[in-house]
Protein backbone atom coordinates (compact mmCIF):
# COMPACT_ATOMS: atom_id res chain seq x y z
CA UNK A 1 0.00 0.00 0.00
CA UNK A 2 1.61 3.65 -0.91
CA UNK A 3 2.40 6.00 1.72
CA UNK A 4 -0.42 8.42 0.12
CA UNK A 5 -2.90 5.36 0.82
CA UNK A 6 -2.04 4.49 3.92
CA UNK A 7 -1.70 8.23 5.18
CA UNK A 8 -5.43 8.20 3.54
CA UNK A 9 -6.57 5.60 5.41
CA UNK A 10 -5.44 6.86 8.65
CA UNK A 11 -6.96 10.31 7.97
CA UNK A 12 -10.60 8.30 6.98
CA UNK A 13 -10.10 6.11 10.71
CA UNK A 14 -9.78 9.14 12.42
CA UNK A 15 -12.59 11.33 11.02
CA UNK A 16 -15.02 8.36 11.57
CA UNK A 17 -13.79 7.86 15.21
CA UNK A 18 -14.12 11.45 15.69
CA UNK A 19 -17.86 11.32 15.94
CA UNK A 20 -18.67 11.45 19.14
CA UNK A 21 -16.25 14.22 19.79
CA UNK A 22 -18.81 16.58 18.22
CA UNK A 23 -21.07 15.39 21.41
CA UNK A 24 -22.01 17.54 24.05
CA UNK A 25 -19.41 16.86 27.00
CA UNK A 26 -17.91 19.28 28.28
CA UNK A 27 -14.18 20.08 28.15
CA UNK A 28 -11.50 19.30 31.26
CA UNK A 29 -11.88 22.10 33.78
CA UNK A 30 -9.64 23.97 36.32
CA UNK A 31 -5.93 22.89 37.01
CA UNK A 32 -6.17 19.43 34.92
CA UNK A 33 -7.26 21.27 31.10
CA UNK A 34 -3.39 21.34 30.06
CA UNK A 35 -4.87 17.39 29.12
CA UNK A 36 -7.46 19.48 26.76
CA UNK A 37 -5.98 19.12 22.74
CA UNK A 38 -5.83 17.86 19.57
CA UNK A 39 -1.68 16.29 19.56
CA UNK A 40 0.59 15.28 16.27
CA UNK A 41 2.64 12.55 16.69
CA UNK A 42 6.56 13.72 16.44
CA UNK A 43 8.18 10.90 17.81
CA UNK A 44 7.66 6.97 18.63
CA UNK A 45 10.09 5.20 20.40
CA UNK A 46 10.80 1.19 19.82
CA UNK A 47 13.37 -0.79 20.92
CA UNK A 48 14.97 -0.67 17.39
CA UNK A 49 15.15 3.35 17.42
CA UNK A 50 13.17 6.22 17.63
CA UNK A 51 11.28 6.78 14.70
CA UNK A 52 9.46 10.00 13.13
CA UNK A 53 7.67 10.91 10.28
CA UNK A 54 7.30 10.27 7.54
CA UNK A 55 8.59 6.90 8.92
CA UNK A 56 5.07 7.37 11.10
CA UNK A 57 1.87 9.24 11.83
CA UNK A 58 -0.51 9.99 14.40
CA UNK A 59 -2.70 11.77 16.28
CA UNK A 60 -3.99 11.62 19.98
CA UNK A 61 -7.37 13.47 20.83
CA UNK A 62 -8.26 14.42 24.09
CA UNK A 63 -11.66 16.04 23.81
CA UNK A 64 -15.57 16.44 24.87
CA UNK A 65 -14.66 13.72 27.06
CA UNK A 66 -13.53 11.21 23.81
CA UNK A 67 -9.82 9.79 23.54
CA UNK A 68 -9.07 8.99 19.96
CA UNK A 69 -5.72 7.66 18.89
CA UNK A 70 -4.86 6.69 15.45
CA UNK A 71 -0.75 5.41 14.88
CA UNK A 72 0.71 4.45 11.50
CA UNK A 73 3.91 2.87 11.55
CA UNK A 74 5.32 2.34 7.88
CA UNK A 75 8.49 1.22 8.70
CA UNK A 76 8.48 -2.33 8.42
CA UNK A 77 8.21 -3.82 4.88
CA UNK A 78 4.42 -4.08 5.66
CA UNK A 79 2.70 -1.61 8.17
CA UNK A 80 0.87 -1.60 11.43
CA UNK A 81 -2.17 1.18 12.09
CA UNK A 82 -4.04 1.47 15.04
CA UNK A 83 -7.14 3.33 15.75
CA UNK A 84 -8.90 3.49 18.98
CA UNK A 85 -11.73 5.35 20.53
CA UNK A 86 -13.00 5.89 24.24
CA UNK A 87 -13.82 8.05 26.77
CA UNK A 88 -12.26 9.62 29.63
CA UNK A 89 -13.40 10.69 32.95
CA UNK A 90 -12.03 13.96 35.52
CA UNK A 91 -13.11 13.44 38.66
CA UNK A 92 -11.60 14.48 42.26
CA UNK A 93 -8.30 15.80 40.60
CA UNK A 94 -7.46 11.95 38.87
CA UNK A 95 -7.90 11.82 34.69
CA UNK A 96 -9.00 8.09 33.53
CA UNK A 97 -9.43 7.01 30.21
CA UNK A 98 -10.22 3.67 28.35
CA UNK A 99 -11.06 2.40 24.92
CA UNK A 100 -14.34 1.01 24.30
CA UNK A 101 -13.07 0.51 20.26
CA UNK A 102 -9.52 -0.40 19.34
CA UNK A 103 -8.75 -1.84 15.52
CA UNK A 104 -5.27 -2.74 14.43
CA UNK A 105 -4.26 -3.38 10.81
CA UNK A 106 -1.08 -4.87 10.12
CA UNK A 107 0.31 -5.93 6.64
CA UNK A 108 3.18 -8.79 6.91
CA UNK A 109 4.33 -9.70 3.58
CA UNK A 110 1.07 -9.68 1.49
CA UNK A 111 -1.59 -10.48 4.31
CA UNK A 112 -3.34 -8.29 5.69
CA UNK A 113 -4.83 -8.84 9.13
CA UNK A 114 -6.94 -7.10 11.90
CA UNK A 115 -7.17 -7.32 15.50
CA UNK A 116 -10.12 -5.95 17.28
CA UNK A 117 -9.04 -6.74 20.77
CA UNK A 118 -9.23 -3.91 23.33
CA UNK A 119 -5.85 -3.11 24.67
CA UNK A 120 -6.83 -3.26 28.73
CA UNK A 121 -10.01 -3.29 30.05
CA UNK A 122 -11.19 -0.60 32.84
CA UNK A 123 -9.83 2.90 33.32
CA UNK A 124 -6.59 3.89 33.29
CA UNK A 125 -6.57 6.05 36.63
CA UNK A 126 -3.76 8.52 36.63
CA UNK A 127 -3.27 10.68 39.75
CA UNK A 128 -1.45 14.30 39.30
CA UNK A 129 2.15 14.21 40.52
CA UNK A 130 3.48 17.40 39.30
CA UNK A 131 1.80 20.34 38.53
CA UNK A 132 3.02 24.36 37.71
CA UNK A 133 1.00 26.60 35.51
CA UNK A 134 2.40 25.65 32.38
CA UNK A 135 2.73 21.85 32.85
CA UNK A 136 1.52 19.41 34.16
CA UNK A 137 2.42 15.57 34.96
CA UNK A 138 -0.02 12.26 35.49
CA UNK A 139 1.29 8.62 36.45
CA UNK A 140 -0.50 5.55 37.08
CA UNK A 141 -0.81 4.28 40.55
CA UNK A 142 1.54 1.65 39.51
CA UNK A 143 3.65 3.96 37.93
CA UNK A 144 3.81 2.11 34.59
CA UNK A 145 2.25 4.89 32.45
CA UNK A 146 2.99 8.56 32.65
CA UNK A 147 1.78 11.61 30.73
CA UNK A 148 3.55 14.96 30.68
CA UNK A 149 1.37 17.60 29.08
CA UNK A 150 2.80 21.21 28.43
CA UNK A 151 1.28 24.15 26.61
CA UNK A 152 2.62 22.78 23.29
CA UNK A 153 3.40 19.37 23.89
CA UNK A 154 2.16 15.57 24.97
CA UNK A 155 5.08 13.11 26.22
CA UNK A 156 4.01 9.24 27.14
CA UNK A 157 6.18 7.21 29.11
CA UNK A 158 6.19 3.64 29.82
CA UNK A 159 7.66 2.27 32.56
CA UNK A 160 9.48 5.14 32.89
CA UNK A 161 10.81 5.40 29.41
CA UNK A 162 9.50 7.65 26.59
CA UNK A 163 7.39 5.88 24.38
CA UNK A 164 5.93 8.35 22.14
CA UNK A 165 5.81 12.59 21.99
CA UNK A 166 3.61 14.96 20.17
CA UNK A 167 3.13 18.78 19.02
CA UNK A 168 0.08 20.20 20.37
CA UNK A 169 -1.94 21.32 17.25
CA UNK A 170 -5.28 23.05 19.16
CA UNK A 171 -7.06 23.06 22.15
Amino acid sequence: MSRKITRSVSLLALAALSVPLLSGASKPAGDLSLLYGIYDLQEWHTDGGVLKPPQIYGHFVVKNGTITTVLHNGVDPGFTTIAGIGHYTLQDGKFAYQYDHSETFSKKGGTLSVDGSIPWKGLKVFDVIEQTPTSLKIRTADGDTEFDFTPTTFAAFDHGKPLRSYKRLAK
